[in-house]
């Protein structure tokens, strides 16, 4: 309903309202998101999912103005965020989670984002200027695991067939548009698609 919603699509508000009771539940104290219950062995990849309910109703806590339920979801997955593989839990290396981390990185904190995950792995080589953040983390794993015919091995339930287009999205990350404020007229409308081929050139690259 994101997309949908950045294309113009109305979305009732008591859909969001709605949304905000389930994550006011579901959420542990840790910080995390449970399966069906708060306590129901959250971990990684939920949590990611949490975040992206969180940017669609527009949730930052528990109360108007209060950031908390959004700051310890990240900072749960800051505290987790080199664990490997492990069977339903980890990061790195689960395709599962690395899908439901970077959409709900990608929808809360944006790709460019280097302040709340801090927990990194060493930089990689970069180009000049740029700074080292959880997007580039995630894709230099990526580039530096990738098989040679293109593949990546996946794990678990979540093997090469899996594994492989999750990670090509993650690799070809773009951010959601924000809903348009109403219908424009034709001058804004030349506006913003220059501006979204504008947009399509601002990519971090690796040399």
């Amino acid at each position: 309903m994101m997309y949908a919603q950045s294309h113009g699509a109305t979305i009732p508000q008591f859909v969001k309202d709605e949304l905000k009771i389930w994550i006011d539940y579901i959420q542990h104290p840790t910080g995390g998101s449970g399966y069906d219950s708060p306590g129901s062995y959250t971990n990684e990849s939920k949590t990611g999912g949490l975040l992206v309910e969180m940017a669609f109703a527009g949730y930052d806590g528990y109360k108007t103005g209060d950031t908390l339920g959004k700051q310890q979801a990240l900072d749960f997955l800051d505290n987790r965020w080199q664990n490997g593989p492990n069977s339903w839990d980890g990061n790195f290396g689960h395709p599962y989670a690395m899908w439901g981390v970077y959409k709900g990185l990608q929808t809360t904190i944006g790709l460019g984002n280097s302040t709340e995950i801090a927990n990194l792995h060493a930089p990689g080589v970069m180009d000049d200027g740029d700074t080292w953040n959880w997007w580039e983390d995630y894709t230099n794993y990526l580039v530096n695991s990738q098989n040679g015919d293109g593949s990546w091995g996946g794990y678990w339930y979540w093997g090469p067939v899996l594994a492989t287009p999750w990670y090509i999205n993650i690799l070809n990350a773009t951010e959601i548009p924000p809903p348009p404020p109403g219908v424009p007229e034709p001058t804004s409308m030349l506006l913003l698609g220059l501006g979204l081929l504008g947009l399509a050139g601002i990519r971090r690259r690796f040399k």
